[in-house]
């Protein structure tokens, strides 16, 4: 009985220890990553069924865990349009969702991605990212991102940066062309160009080529070696730093000067100089001039004034002749006359032309035929009045008080009838045959004016109280009366020791006669 029972227990836990035995086989192989480890199913058909049971357990395990690592692995190989092909249930269907949607995210963002770097490299940096990651992928969505807008700032940049270089090219190419035309302008023109420093000597900076046209190289001012002041005329320097001087000082930014300058060959030349005074935002001085010589217009405009000035003596000489002669014919016509009264008013016109004539004759003599010295015209003609009226039996003397006084012709010409009047009056009528007298003529200059006065008196008896002088009618004393509103002035008369005109007068500014 003993030892049917322990067959009866033999065949019963054998095949449950074998099952036993495969489990704790399975298990230990299971934890060390081998699935296809299966138990054995080689038992009776009762307890087949465990094992059998397991294997399913175990095929159903294997099969989605195979399925995520070959997914898995062809996502690790970039394949990442691979998805899940068994049909699981549960948690392993969660889980093979979970990577088909991991692949498809994955594959999104790479392919999104992808479209903006290719636009990166045809530098297209506008194509924004579409598709943005969550979490490590955020960070990779938004960092390419932000590289493309870092990018696309920078090709703006580097665009607007270019076009300005682009217009900066274009513009400098021009202004190389324009200052190129320019140069070569001023290299076949008669004008010079120069950059002075201004410090003593006039050092050059610049000067154009045509430098050349006076004899000198560029490369001769430019080193230093020649200073401008140095081709200048030494009568002329000592104007032309006052000059400058002045026009620094004052603020003048331009001004104009003519001066003489030397050729290398030592020729003198007259050049006519437009300076232009800059300054800079420190203060400092730069001088540019623009230099044209003018000699043969100097010589020319030389030779016109030669003529116009021998035409001037030429008219002045014809007109004293004239004069003269009018004079001359004058005194020939009284001698027709036996009246007093007409002999003298012969006379008197006779006096008043040649005060005339003597005006042309000074004009003729003088320097510029333009004023007349009229100290020297009043000598002379209170000369030729006291011999005309025969003083010389009397003892009539001349004192005169006169500045040195030059006048234009529309003021010495009724100045001289003036005094002519005055001084024939006196001399007609101040003084008995016998009787001694003084004449006195006096012209003086207000000081800082331009404003005269001029005073003929005698110590003779005196000019009659019951006559208005201004309303007489003698013609001499009419032809005073209007002179002096010519020349603008006022007469007065003074009565209290023999007779005395004041006069006071402004000088006629020339006025062309056209």
């Amino acid at each position: 009985m003993a030892a049917l029972a322990y067959m009866i227990a033999r065949s019963i836990t054998r095949p449950i220890d074998d099952i036993v035995d495969d489990f704790k086989n399975i298990a230990q192989e299971a934890i060390k990553g081998k699935l296809d480890v299966r138990a054995n199913t080689d038992v009776e058909i009762d307890f087949q069924e465990i094992p059998v049971g397991l294997n399913e357990i175990l095929k159903a395990v294997v099969v989605p865990i195979r399925e995520t690592i070959r997914v898995t692995n062809a996502l690790a190989k970039g394949e990442l349009k691979e998805r899940v092909r068994v049909d699981v249930q549960g948690e392993f269907r969660e889980l093979g969702d979970t990577l088909d949607k991991f692949s498809e995210t994955l594959n999104m963002i790479i392919d999104d991605s992808n479209a903006v770097l290719t636009a990166f490299q045809n530098n297209d940096f506008k194509r924004e990212i579409l598709v943005h990651g969550q979490g490590d992928f955020k960070l990779l969505t938004d960092g390419i991102e932000e590289t493309r807008m870092a990018l696309d700032l920078v090709t703006a940049q580097r665009r607007e940066a270019k076009k300005v270089l682009m217009d900066y090219a274009m513009e400098l190419e021009h202004s190389n062309k324009l200052k190129e035309e320019m140069e070569r302008v001023i290299n076949n023109s008669p004008v010079i160009v120069f950059l002075w420093e201004y410090e003593p000597g006039w050092p050059a900076k610049f000067v154009s080529e045509n430098i050349a046209r006076l004899g000198y190289e560029v490369e001769e001012f430019t080193s230093k070696r020649i200073f401008y002041e140095d081709i200048v005329h030494q009568e002329d320097l000592k104007n032309m730093r006052e000059e400058l001087a002045k026009n620094v000082n004052s603020g003048c930014d331009l001004y104009t000067s003519e001066y003489r300058i030397f050729t290398k060959s030592g020729e003198i030349r007259w050049v006519d100089e437009r300076t232009f005074i800059q300054r800079d935002k420190k203060g400092e001085i730069h001088l540019q001039g623009i230099i044209l010589d003018i000699t043969e217009h100097k010589k020319a405009e030389e030779a016109l004034l030669q003529m116009e000035e021998i035409r001037k003596k030429e008219i002045h000489h014809r007109i004293k002749n004239n004069l003269q002669v009018i004079s001359t014919l004058l005194y020939l016509e009284s001698g027709n006359f036996n009246d007093k009264e007409v002999i003298e008013a012969f006379r008197d016109s006779q006096n008043r032309v040649k005060s005339m004539a003597l005006v042309h004759e000074k004009l003729y003599q003088s320097e510029d035929m333009i004023s007349v010295d009229f100290a020297d015209y009043i000598q002379n003609l209170a000369s030729y009045l006291f011999g005309a009226y025969s003083v010389g039996g009397r003892n009539i003397s001349l004192k005169l008080d006169v500045d040195n006084v030059f006048l234009g012709m529309d003021t010495a010409v009724p100045l001289g009838i003036i005094i002519n009047e005055l001084v024939s009056n006196s001399l007609k009528h101040a003084f008995s045959e016998i009787e001694n007298g003084e004449i006195c003529i006096c012209l003086k200059k207000y000081e800082g004016e331009n404003c005269f006065s001029l005073i003929v008196r005698d110590n003779g008896k005196g000019f009659p109280e019951d006559i208005d002088f201004k309303e007489t009618d003698s013609l001499g004393l009419q032809l005073v009366i209007t002179l002096v509103d010519q020349i603008e002035g006022s007469i007065e008369l003074n009565t209290d020791n023999g007779t005395e005109f004041r006069i006071k007068f402004k000088e006629l500014r020339y006025r062309q006669k056209i």
